[in-house]
């Protein structure tokens, strides 16, 4: 129930911040040039990549608290 409440808040907020003139624009370039970055900063070499990977497996491992029972190739 709680979780559904909080659900229409944020699509309420989410909405009124989207019908503001200009934001809807701004935010989709602010998500477009982070898009971008990510791609050149993890994407485009294969040593970014492997980092990219491990840093996935720490952070699922932090927060699922569990062992990977095997390692990626």
């Amino acid at each position: 129930m709680i979780t559904v409440t909080a659900l229409r808040i944020f699509l309420a907020v989410l909405k009124a911040i989207n019908d503001i003139p200009l934001v809807s624009p701004f935010l989709e370039l602010i998500g477009l040039g982070y898009t971008i970055w990510f791609a050149f900063r993890y994407l485009l070499k294969d040593s970014t990549r492997q980092e990219l990977a491990v840093e996935i497996r720490l952070l699922k491992k932090h927060i699922l608290g569990i062992e990977e029972s095997h390692t990626l190739s």
